[in-house]
């Protein structure tokens, strides 16, 4: 047994406060839990073995004096907690869908004795159990010839069913406690559970995906991506285990999932209008298990725990793109940095040396964050400027010049956001970082709606006066409006993807300087959808002599 086993990381805090058991706390779903739990004034011990967590996700709590974390395999051996009360304990540990590359012992370990060993001690501690698990139990595959192909002849469905096994065997245990020793219990099923702070190494379609995604590579799409997910936000699933932990129900099964199915296709294109032009391929894969459809039954979760999903689709990406792709940046720069050390100085007198520090200290500021930071804002404030007078232009009818001033205005934004993204590691540095996203979102709402904007202008430039009138045939003037048409569609695209950003943006940490604009982007917004709108109702009234 290794010797950071059972090392208590905290000392416990004597109080009056519940407290919380949180196995597989340092994950992505259970270190959200925590924090929730701890701002609900519940003392919180989290039990892990950092085996697929991260320390890193428990920054928040390391801090917090109303917390224990214990570094301790649930598989290898009791968990014993003598000088409190238990209250409540969240079974988490191995929740995430193929964390592994290969089929894993310590998953099955985990499931199996872990879930004894917590259910053990929610007995005896007169404690409510939970245990997450996975909304993907229902899909099995077991072979009749051979063990070496048990759970399926590739190694991809040999983790997942290896998984789902595991999962399914830790739900019977946790009943046949519940019905021999009256442990008050209950299962919560989660599946394709995303957000800030996943882990983007998991192999599955949701995770690759927008782990692609965020480096803007190709999308890859195995098969003819029909294949159907349930993406549901992190922040729902939290709501949910914050409504099942404080419920009197006992005994009970919840579902924690979207019941809005989306294909892997349609999270392909989400993605793809959220983070710019990437491609969308499909590949060729080893054939994978096939099993009947089965229908997600959240009735009974939202009747008893009133319980719905808040999060849309392309919020919740925009939310997790915006989080990871600034964790990334901020590991480039910093290699960036380590690389661009200056040579070594020889034979410079201290005093000089403390000089030339001193101007090279503040020529470094001034490049990488003072400039970068007032050419973001000219850029931002000229953009806008053009945009403004786009959509006046567009009203008025002159659409000619409301094409040149919107596409001025997408080139200034672009700018705008090349300038924020250079000043992320230092906002990070000096704790701003949560300011930099809130405006990084209200540029990539103001740049989409120049492109909307673009679009809009170029096909009403062709729909004004007589530019219809000039076609010979019929034929050539349906093709011109079908373009028309297109590029009107396109356009309101552009825009909802506009009105998503801005519905993702916490105004209260907008700086002053960005207030304005967020109020005046609102009122584009709708001249916009307006103008959109009344065109393509004047548009249909067009007669082909269809």
């Amino acid at each position: 047994m290794k010797a950071a086993r059972n090392e208590v990381i905290k000392k416990f805090q004597k109080d009056n406060k519940k407290t919380a058991l949180i196995a597989g706390g340092s994950g992505f779903i259970g270190s959200n839990l925590v924090e929730a739990l701890l701002e609900n004034e519940i003392y919180c011990i989290v039990v892990d073995n950092f085996s697929t967590g991260s320390k890193e996700n428990l920054k928040a709590i390391l801090t917090n004096s109303d917390s224990t974390i214990l570094d301790l395999d649930i598989a290898e051996k009791e968990v014993e907690i003598n000088n409190r009360k238990i209250d409540y304990v969240f079974h988490l540990a191995r929740v995430q869908e193929l964390a592994d590359k290969e089929p894993s012992l310590e998953a099955l370990l985990v499931n199996s004795l872990g879930t004894k060993n917590l259910l053990d001690l929610a007995r005896k501690h007169d404690s409510k159990f939970i245990l997450v698990s996975s909304a993907d139990i229902y899909e099995a595959a077991i072979s009749n010839t051979s063990i070496a192909g048990y759970f399926g002849k590739n190694l991809h469905d040999q983790v997942e069913m290896s998984h789902h096994e595991a999962k399914r065997f830790a739900e019977v245990l946790t009943f046949e406690y519940f019905k021999k020793y009256s442990v008050d219990s209950t299962i919560v099923r989660v599946k394709d559970v995303y957000g800030p702070r996943m882990s983007l190494s998991e192999d599955n379609e949701l995770t690759v995906l927008i782990s692609e995604a965020i480096k803007k590579n190709t999308l890859e799409m195995v098969g003819d991506g029909l294949k159907t997910l349930n993406p549901t936000f992190i922040t729902d699933v939290i709501s949910g285990l914050m409504k099942v932990y404080t419920s009197d129900f006992n005994g009970e099964i919840f579902t924690l999932v979207n019941p809005e199915k989306y294909t892997v296709r349609a999270v392909a294109e989400t993605l793809r209008s959220l983070v710019g032009n990437i491609e969308i391929i499909q590949k060729k894969g080893k054939k994978s298990l096939e099993f009947p459809y089965y229908q997600l039954d959240v009735s009974s979760t939202q009747e008893k725990l009133n319980w719905y999903p808040r999060k849309s689709l392309k919020e919740g990406l925009l939310d997790t793109i915006a989080f990871d792709s600034q964790d990334q940046l901020k590991g480039e720069t910093a290699a960036v940095v380590q690389q661009e050390k200056p040579p070594k100085q020889i034979r410079i007198k201290k005093g000089y040396l403390r000089v030339l520090l001193v101007f090279a200290s503040a020529a470094l500021v001034l490049l990488t964050s003072i400039y970068p930071t007032f050419a973001m804002i000219f850029n931002k404030e000229v953009g806008e400027k053009y945009l403004t007078q786009a959509i006046t232009a567009q009203t008025e009818g002159r659409f000619s010049e409301a094409n040149k001033k919107s596409a001025q205005a997408g080139s200034f934004f672009s700018q705008g956001d090349n300038n924020l993204r250079n000043i992320f590691w230092i906002a990070s540095l000096l704790h701003q970082r949560d300011k930099l996203v809130e405006i990084e979102k209200l540029l990539l709402a103001e740049k989409n709606m120049a492109f909307s904007a673009n679009l809009t202008s170029s096909a009403l430039f062709n729909l004004q006066g007589d530019n219809l009138i000039k076609f010979s045939t019929e034929e050539s003037l349906k093709q011109e409006v079908e373009d028309i048409r297109s590029k009107l569609e396109n356009a309101g695209v552009k825009l909802e993807l506009s009105r998503a950003f801005m519905a993702s943006i916490s105004e209260s940490k907008l700086p002053g300087f960005a207030h304005r604009d967020f109020m005046n982007m609102r009122l584009l917004i709708d001249q916009q959808d307006n103008l959109i709108s009344s065109y393509e109702q004047e548009l249909s009234a067009v007669n082909l002599g269809e």
